[in-house]
């Protein structure tokens, strides 16, 4: 009986130091995100000045890259608090369509993952899927070409964590 004693004596001490030293790690919290989503008209293909919104200047080295003249604000930017896994939606400018942004596991590298979906709500089917590798903090653009030549919808997508 004494043997068993001492035997159960140091399992409670080895559990102890176990739960002491499990408490004293980070808890890692589930990853949280502000997703911003910003959406621009774009037209007028060919040569001319360019017209950038005074609203869009923080985009407007971006911007350049794409073959159009103008480029006009719709709206005020629409902002998602996610969390990793989770998925938001928001309607677009575009009549008939939404888009789907679900955020993703971070990775050590600084980099935030995004799925985006946009679908057709009135034909219920998706027009465009893609994943993003935002940088924490950073901004890409993804462009939807419109029918009829009216130019094209350009959704920028920032992404920070919380």
């Amino acid at each position: 009986m004494e043997g068993t004693g001492r035997r159960g004596g140091r399992t409670l001490v080895l559990v102890a130091v176990a739960v002491v030293f499990l408490a004293a790690l980070p808890a890692r919290a589930a990853e949280n995100y502000t997703v911003q989503i910003t959406q621009i008209q774009a037209s007028g293909r060919g040569g001319g000045e360019r017209e950038i919104d005074p609203r869009l200047r923080g985009l407007s080295k971006q911007l350049r890259a794409y073959p159009y003249r103008v480029y006009r604000l719709i709206g005020s930017p629409h902002a998602m608090q996610l969390a990793a896994g989770e998925t938001g939606r928001m309607p677009l400018a575009e009549g008939g369509f939404a888009l789907e942004v679900r955020a993703g596991e971070g990775s050590r590298s600084g980099f935030i993952a995004l799925e985006l979906t946009m679908t057709d709500t009135e034909r219920r089917r998706t027009i465009m899927s893609t994943r993003l590798h935002l940088r924490d903090g950073g901004t890409s653009l993804v462009i939807k070409e419109l029918e009829h030549e009216r130019g094209a919808l350009i959704l920028a997508i920032a992404a920070a964590r919380r």
